[in-house]
């Protein structure tokens, strides 16, 4: 009889251990996703409080948009490694963004702000100062600019980066393959084709 007390006591305190450890992960849980719309809201009232599509509150300076444009393995992963690596700079890639005027760089700083960084830790604290001087995107594909002269915005830095064909070619068919030669080489040559003519010079290796 003992042992079947004893055994059913257990189970009990394991079932209560059990409801208290979910309830705890609920709440971590909570805490987390009411932390992030904290954060969010935060760098949502920053950046579009100001109607200047390169200014956001508590900053004199305007930010700087840098735009990475190139294609596909053409190293621009490592080139958007080493960018990063300057505390000057904030971005994490290929955001996918579609940019139709300049208004559309706020979009940009929202998802990099808010997406392209953790919060985990109270040192991340520092990373609400949004101190960088500039906000990187990678541009990979065709059709992400929708009015012809919103590169030539003074608001814009850019850096083109092109590889050698033999090369890019051989590694957009490892990345792709799915496509056929005749698609990876219409991509490549249409990516190259469209990028704007008025800049000449491009980084290429």
């Amino acid at each position: 009889m003992a042992i079947e007390i004893a055994a059913i006591e257990a189970k009990s305190a394991c079932a209560d251990f059990k409801e208290m450890k979910e309830k705890i992960l609920t709440m971590r849980e909570l805490i987390r996703v009411g932390k992030n719309v904290l954060i969010k809201q935060y760098f949502a009232t920053r950046i579009n409080l100001l109607k200047e599509p390169d200014r956001i509150l508590f900053r004199n300076k305007p930010l700087k948009i840098l735009l990475l444009l190139s294609h596909m393995r053409s190293g621009s992963s490592l080139l958007t490694h080493i960018l990063n690596s300057n505390s000057e700079i904030i971005g994490y890639g290929e955001t996918h963004l579609e940019y139709s005027s300049e208004l559309d760089l706020k979009k940009l700083m929202l998802k990099v702000y808010f997406h392209g960084q953790e919060f985990t830790t109270i040192q991340d604290v520092e990373k609400l100062k949004m101190s960088e001087k500039y906000v990187l995107d990678k541009v990979l594909h065709n059709n992400k600019f929708l009015t012809a002269d919103f590169l030539a915005s003074d608001k814009i830095v850019t850096i083109f980066l092109l590889r050698e064909p033999k090369r890019s070619l051989k590694s957009i068919l490892e990345l792709k393959p799915q496509w056929s030669e005749s698609q990876v080489l219409n991509y490549y040559v249409e990516r190259n084709r469209r990028s704007p003519r008025k800049y000449s010079s491009w980084a290429h290796y």
